[in-house]
């Protein structure tokens, strides 16, 4: 998820640290009068509850705006679902047709 955040300064370490936590990756941040902007990449899940948790730790202060970024499959998706060898429709088949070789 690409998420922007708009925080007041006295709550900025807070927050920042709470993003690493979710393994967010800060791409961008700034000033806006007497509030610190940050965007960052973080994947959505690590974003459940996160709302409440940036209330929380701002005291109702702070804003958030997420947007899709992109999809990747966890690495556990990827592993199930790799790419087949041509001519094979399926995993069932797969398997058979590894079962007959022997």
């Amino acid at each position: 998820m690409k998420l922007e955040i708009t925080v007041p300064e006295d709550y900025w370490g807070n927050v920042i640290g709470d993003l690493m936590t979710r393994r967010a990756q800060i791409k961008e941040t700034g000033n806006r009068g007497k509030l610190k902007t940050a965007i960052a990449n973080v994947p959505l899940a690590e974003m459940f509850s996160y709302a409440n948790a940036l209330r929380s730790l701002t005291q109702g202060r702070a804003s958030s705006l997420w947007s899709l970024l992109l999809y990747a499959g966890s690495k556990q998706h990827r592993r199930e679902n790799h790419r087949l060898p041509s001519g094979i429709c399926c995993k069932s088949q797969l398997i058979s047709e590894r079962k007959d070789h022997r």
